[in-house]
This record gives structure tokens, sequence and C-alpha cells, in this order.
């Protein structure tokens, strides 16, 4: 478990005795040992989550080939699909199994984070983004030329 950014439905101090605290730095170095030593990444969000929780954090995840188990919300569903494996928000249930199923399937952990490297890798990297937000603005430009601000 890392808490960064995250509410628990309970104190950490009475985890389950299969369930631990990570403690890190929150620097890109221990996020990245971290995810790159996690056998699979679950990130859960909330039914009342407005943000697209989780987003950064799966994509460094997918540009590590990492299975990742999480739940319906905005954006993480809208964008993913094959590449994470995704349950009803909050549905303990249904991501325990979902967790249980990714960690003991080696077939489908392992697709599934191929499916996630190849999906991280489809969107290049640094210099590709600049370009999507050169475009961006330029399109912005052409459709707003000659109207006052």
């Amino acid at each position: 478990v890392i808490g960064h950014g995250s509410r628990f439905s309970r104190r950490l101090d009475e985890l389950p005795e299969n369930v631990r605290v990570l403690e890190h730095d929150l620097s890109p170095r221990s996020q990245f040992e971290v995810l790159r030593d996690a056998r699979v990444v679950v990130i859960p969000i909330l039914k009342s989550a407005i943000v697209s929780a989780g987003i950064s954090t799966s994509l460094k995840a997918m540009l590590l080939g990492e299975c990742i188990v999480g739940t319906h919300g905005p954006g993480f569903s809208d964008l993913f699909e094959r590449e994470v494996l995704i349950v009803e928000a909050e549905n303990s249930e249904a991501l325990a199994k979902m967790i249980e199923q990714a960690w003991t399937n080696d077939a489908l952990r392992e697709s599934t984070g191929q499916a996630a490297w190849e999906y991280a890798g489809s969107l290049g990297g640094t210099h590709e983004f600049y370009q999507r937000v050169i475009e961006t603005v330029r399109i912005w430009e052409q459709e707003h030329a000659g109207k006052s601000r």
C-alpha cells in the first residue's frame, strides 16, 4: 500500500497481515522502484471521483510492463481498455477477485502487462508530447483568430 493521495477505509495500523505499507519518499526513483518490484499494481478509484485519478501512476507502471488492476472512474476506464483489468468502483469483492486472478494467473498478468507496455509505447516520448501540445495550440489559435479576448 502506498498512501500518496489515498484515503483508506481503515487505519494503516489495522491492515490485514497480507497487506503492508511501502515506505518511499515520493521521488521519481522511489516510485520507479516500487512499481518495478510490484507483481500487480492496483489503482482503486472512488465512485465520487470527478478527476482522472491514477493516470500518471498507471502510465509509469505501463512503461514497466506491469499488470494493472483498477476500477471504473473518470479518465481511467475512459482511457484504458485491454491494457488494464477493470472492475466496478467500491466493489471490494470484485476488486479482491481480480487481484487474485492477476496474482495467480501468469498468462493473464503477462498479457495485460504486455498490452499495457505496448499502449504506453504508442503514446511516444517527450518529443511527441511537445508536438501534440504545439498542434493543440496551433488549432486553438486558428479557431480563435480574430476573436477578442
